[in-house]
């Protein structure tokens, strides 16, 4: 019940001259004979999603709840992510970082518009930074979050975990 623009395709079989993407009338032909044999996918579409537990285990309670729009529950932990920062930075800082997040088309586009949906390691990103001095367990609990939760959170832990060293050490 899918579209063939929907598809991730591979360079293997009919694809594996293909550079660098194939066209959409190639895709189309490829859909074609896969809904024919629906059981049988074929070599050229990903068949195997690696979505890590994050990005979906922490959207189930709202679901279950009934909040059916994702878009929702992603708005949720951002808009709590961001009253988290406003409540922890410094007074003289506050009104720039509300600015700067008021102004981010980037961070509102990806909450909002339904077409990126993968930020939702944003706000676990930043209370992991902001809790660092003030309350160490929280800060690693969202660290945790967002590298389950999404795979470029993962560039992020070297550098956390050097911050983590300068700032406490090897205890």
């Amino acid at each position: 019940n899918g579209t063939y623009d929907r598809v991730t395709p591979l360079r293997v079989g009919s694809f594996y001259d293909v550079f660098p993407y194939p066209t959409e009338t190639q895709l189309q032909q490829l859909w074609d004979k896969a809904i024919k044999t629906p059981s049988q996918v074929p070599p050229e579409i990903e068949s195997r999603v690696c979505y890590p537990a994050g990005s979906f285990l922490l959207a189930a309670p709202f679901v279950f709840l009934g909040i059916s729009d994702i878009r929702i529950v992603y708005a949720i932990f951002f808009l709590a992510g961001l009253a988290y920062a406003v409540w922890i930075i410094p007074k003289k800082k506050r009104l720039l970082f509300i600015g700067v997040a008021l102004i981010s088309l980037e961070l509102w586009n990806s909450i909002f518009s339904g077409g990126e949906l993968g930020n939702l390691y944003f706000p676990f990103l930043l209370i992991a930074w902001l809790a660092l001095n003030r309350n160490l367990r929280l800060s690693v609990i969202c660290m945790g979050i967002a590298v389950t939760t999404k795979q470029t959170a993962w560039f992020f832990l070297p550098f956390y975990l050097i911050l983590l060293f300068k700032t406490y050490g090897t205890k």
